[in-house]
């Protein structure tokens, strides 16, 4: 809590003036995107945020697995989600629990940016290219969050 109240004073301090909406350090905003964070109505500062979703991950046909589908958000360069969005997703993750077709959210980190150039992380547990095949097929059950 400290760190997050600490976070957005640096933010503050950087941006100068008192919008707290974090700039897009992608450089992929969509035109909606931008406009949101330019728009002071819907400024940080006033409650609002916004996070995307990397993946609804799902299968659409299969034997034992068409419909089976599970949340996924990516990071590269083993960055971590800021705790405000852990706790938007773990909200998503718990209305999701009841479907019986549901897999779970799921943090894929690498090393790099993706499987071939550097290690693999499902849910902070080193894992190999096999073993991400095999979870994002539904062959097998991916380890839980450490």
């Amino acid at each position: 809590m400290i760190l997050d109240f600490l976070n957005h004073i640096i933010l503050r301090f950087h941006q100068g003036g008192n919008s707290m909406t974090k700039p897009n350090i992608t450089g992929k905003d969509s035109d909606f995107g931008h406009w949101l964070r330019h728009e002071p109505q819907l400024d940080s500062s006033k409650g609002f945020r916004a996070t995307d979703l990397d993946l609804l991950w799902y299968c659409a046909d299969g034997l034992d697995t068409a419909g089976c589908y599970m949340l996924i958000e990516e990071k590269c360069r083993m960055r971590e989600m800021d705790t405000w969005q852990a706790r938007r997703f773990q909200i998503l993750d718990e209305n999701c629990k009841a479907d019986p077709y549901y897999r779970g959210f799921h943090l894929i980190q690498f090393e790099a940016t993706n499987p071939t150039d550097g290690k693999t992380f499902w849910n902070h547990h080193e894992i190999t290219v096999e073993d991400l095949i095999d979870y994002l097929a539904f062959r097998r059950t991916p380890p839980k969050k450490a």
